[in-house]
């Protein structure tokens, strides 16, 4: 797949409400690719569903890095509260920037 790096690489600001609806389809589909994953594994062999679990994670890490990251860069309050491993990120790039 070829990709244009330099759009990647731009400066965007999103609306909050854009951002907001672009978010909620966006932690919906992840919430989904889970489901489906769960569903693969308890009825497909582990071949087959660690090939499916790579080929969605590649899914989910591009959906995240490229689309959900800069989002939540610009709108941090857009960070799913049950994303805990984010919201710990969050606050302590708070507490770096408040101290400088």
């Amino acid at each position: 797949m070829n990709v244009d790096k330099t759009f990647y690489s731009q400066q965007f600001f999103m609306k909050i409400e854009l951002a907001t609806k672009i978010t909620s389809d966006l932690v919906k589909i992840s919430g989904d690719f889970d489901e489906t994953l769960r569903l693969i594994e308890t009825n497909c062999n582990q071949d087959e569903f660690r090939s499916y679990r790579k080929a969605f994670g590649n899914l989910m890490g591009t959906m995240y890095l490229d689309i959900l990251e800069p989002l939540f860069k610009e709108h941090p309050s857009l960070i799913p509260p049950n994303w805990s491993w984010l919201n710990k990120k969050k606050k302590s790039s708070t507490r770096r920037a408040a101290s400088n």
